[in-house]
């Protein structure tokens, strides 16, 4: 997926240095390029965050339900 955004990012980097003003290759860089391939990129990894998301919260979960153990004698103060 990355090696697709970098591809389009350059042809959208190429159509910009063509332009015959800053501002039209500047705008063509942004709008062709770096918005569409932004979106993109956070539409496709929408699984991803969710499967992260939730096995972070499987781990706190896990982390919440578990029982307290006695504290060893070792640890007594004394």
């Amino acid at each position: 997926m990355h090696m697709i955004a970098i591809g389009w990012l350059w042809v959208a980097f190429m159509m910009a240095i063509t332009q015959k003003s800053i501002v039209s290759g500047v705008s063509t860089f942004i709008f062709y390029g770096l918005l569409p391939c932004a979106l993109l990129i956070y539409l496709l990894s929408t699984p991803a965050r969710r499967r992260r998301r939730a096995r972070r919260e499987a781990d706190e979960a896990a982390v919440r339900d578990q029982p307290e153990s006695p504290p060893s004698p070792d640890s007594r103060p004394g």
